[in-house]
């Protein structure tokens, strides 16, 4: 996948200019005044670069649309990640110390 231009180019208007590229972690576009985490759009503008999907507005919120399995993932929330009343599972796993052991007879 060709990366160029990938963290300059907004995902709403497809304008891409230097400028937009704030520092190092913002993106802002010069045209339109959409702002985002420059990461994230190099990220998103090479989704769709790959031929697996590409990154629509739905709801004003950023999503991602696969044309494999014609699914909708919203940019801002991972697929394994626990609804927010349940960022508490997101800790470490209590390690168990007690393994069993399987012997063949």
């Amino acid at each position: 996948v060709d990366a160029r231009k990938s963290s300059i180019t907004c995902l709403v208007c497809g304008y891409s200019d230097r400028e937009s590229r704030v520092d190092k972690e913002t993106f802002k576009c010069r045209k339109r005044g959409f702002t985002f985490n420059a990461q994230y759009v190099a990220c998103l503008n090479l989704f769709p670069r790959s031929d697996d999907g590409s990154v629509a507005i739905r709801g004003g919120s950023l999503v991602l649309v696969s044309r494999k399995a014609a699914s909708v993932v919203a940019v801002d929330l991972a697929p394994n990640e626990p609804p927010r009343a349940m960022r508490w599972l997101r800790e470490k796993p209590v390690q168990d110390s007690k393994a069993t052991i399987v012997t063949k007879r």
